[in-house]
């Protein structure tokens, strides 16, 4: 990557301080030319220390700036990124109407595009006037929006900075094939890698139900989505390890040569081998895809990692969305959260969206998952007008809790919340007390639709048992991912964003435009002594 060009600045600041020594400052002078040879003779470190002290707050002339941005350039020679960014800022807020500002916003693009921190780099851009800077900015731009390779960054970055170049590097990614080696993606078929906590040495047939159970179920619906795939003319094989979160065990195994022949991964399920997986993912542009979490981060930055579920921040998000446009009894929504950092993404997201729509926060709490506590925060807008209530929580009492404390302090509002917050086998209608009540369900199984009937009924054949949720999510992200590799192929990014797919699987489908998280997000009403889809 070109790094920032000094010399114009240089140039200047030595001219101006020639100016500036004619009138005065012998000391000050003196110590700055030391330190500036310091730095001439490629001394950082001892020019770093000479600088900080002469851009010490008790000095007044005009030499102080030249000092604090002389610290921040040796910072830099010493690739201390962090702490050259604190000085330059420094610089900024003591001296904000320096005539030379815009030569310190370049540095900390610089800084921030080093760092991946795109938006601060777009914030400092556009404060540049100076035509000469403009230029080394162009060129600074370019590089870095060139390595950028995650369309949920650039789409992001292109929404809210609306930059031609990122533009640009949208409509070149989206035209060039996925892979490097296009070549395995025509071979007639695919391998996929499963990696899941099977457990096999201690699997024991007479157990009725085993700890890995939702592995086995997930598996299972795997071998009937390959099975359904082949019957339209796309073979997968699929090749199961036994991968549960041991991280030298995933790393014994990306050095196995079979391994290295997977065109793509399923799981791994934990956190310590999903690191390491989605790490060999990045290097060799092997999709990973993450069938069970919710956790955005497992996607930041990383554009051939994709999950199954909507993350925590889409499903604020789309709740949101769904409620700005629900006839709710009023604009105006109490949010409350517990203690899971999931809780706490959810609830912060939906405020967000929320407040866009024009609705009024008359509450943002997070409280202990308990009737007493609930009830405690329940008391605090018992007298104010609301049209509904937003609970994001993990806790299974906690829904319970919030509606008896809903009932005790006499607030008779809908209830929107995460379904994790209830017991499904321990809801009644009495609890319900005839209220509204919204769940955000990402595993919701709607058994009306006929795709679930015919997966049943033949799950049931081949394993004498009802699927499980994880059947129904190994079934269903085969199917739809081999389905997508089958027709695109090295350019699978294209078949994901060109439409959402929600027919012909069991669950809700799958909608990846121009992001790798889940968009479709199931919201479920209770009805009829049972959850049904909101309308």
């Amino acid at each position: 990557m070109k790094k920032p060009v000094f010399c114009f600045f240089l140039l200047f600041f030595i001219n101006t301080f020639q100016m500036l020594a004619q009138t005065g400052f012998a000391e000050y002078e003196s110590k700055y030319n030391k330190a500036k040879g310091f730095f001439d003779n490629g001394d950082f470190e001892r020019a770093r220390g000479e600088f900080n002290l002469l851009g010490n707050t008790r000095y007044d002339n005009a030499l102080v700036p030249f000092s604090i941005y002389f610290k921040g350039l040796s910072l830099l020679k010493l690739n201390k990124n962090t702490e050259a960014g604190h000085a330059l800022k420094s610089l900024l807020y003591r001296f904000p109407n320096w005539e030379k500002t815009d030569e310190v916003k370049y540095l900390l693009v610089y800084i921030s595009f080093e760092d991946k921190n795109y938006a601060d780099a777009f914030s400092y851009a556009k404060e540049i006037k100076d035509e000469d800077v403009l230029n080394d900015l162009d060129e600074l731009k370019s590089g870095y929006i060139n390595q950028i390779s995650d369309m949920n960054v650039l789409s992001e970055l292109n929404n809210k900075f609306s930059d031609e170049k990122i533009s640009k590097r949208i409509k070149s990614l989206s035209s060039i094939p996925e892979v490097d080696n296009p070549s395995k993606w025509t071979k007639g078929y695919f391998n996929i890698g499963a990696l899941l906590p099977i457990d096999i040495k201690n699997l024991d047939p007479d157990k009725g139900h085993r700890n890995n159970q939702y592995a086995l179920d997930m598996y299972q619906g795997m071998k009937l989505a390959k099975q359904k795939l082949g019957s339209e003319g796309v073979t997968v094989n699929l090749f199961v390890y036994d991968m549960a979160n041991d991280s030298d065990e995933m790393l014994n195994l990306i050095n196995n040569a079979p391994f290295q022949q997977m065109d793509v991964l399923f799981g791994p399920l934990h956190t310590e081998t999903n690191k390491i997986a989605t790490i060999y993912s990045e290097e060799n542009k092997v999709p990973i895809i993450n069938p069970l979490t919710n956790n955005a981060q497992l996607i930041y930055k990383v554009p051939y990692a994709f999950l199954s579920q909507p993350s925590n921040v889409t499903q604020g998000i789309k709740a949101a969305q769904f409620a700005g446009s629900h006839a709710f009894s009023g604009r105006s929504v109490a949010i409350y959260y517990t203690s899971s950092p999931n809780d706490s993404i959810t609830a912060t997201t939906y405020r967000q969206q929320i407040e866009k729509s024009g609705f009024t926060i008359v509450d943002f709490k997070k409280v202990p998952a308990t009737l007493e506590s609930i009830s405690a925060a329940l008391q605090n807008i018992a007298d104010k007008a609301i049209g509904h209530i937003f609970l994001a929580s993990e806790e299974k009492r906690a829904g319970n809790a919030m509606l008896s404390a809903m009932d005790k302090n006499g607030i008779n509002v809908s209830l929107f919340s995460t379904i994790e917050a209830f017991n499904k086998t321990n809801l009644s209608a009495g609890m319900m007390n005839n209220r509204e009540i919204y769940c955000i369900d990402p595993e919701f199984i709607d058994t009306e639709k006929p795709e679930v009937d015919s997966f049943r009924k033949t799950y049931m054949a081949r394993y004498g048992v009802i699927p499980s949720f994880y059947a129904h999510i190994g079934y269903d992200s085969i199917l739809f991912w081999g389905r997508i590799f089958g027709q695109y192929g090295a350019k699978f990014r294209k078949g994901l964003d060109s439409q959402p797919y929600v027919d012909n699987f069991t669950l809700y489908g799958f909608d990846y435009q121009k992001t790798n998280d889940n968009q479709n997000v199931p919201i479920t009403t209770f009805q009829n002594y049972k959850f049904v889809p909101a309308r």
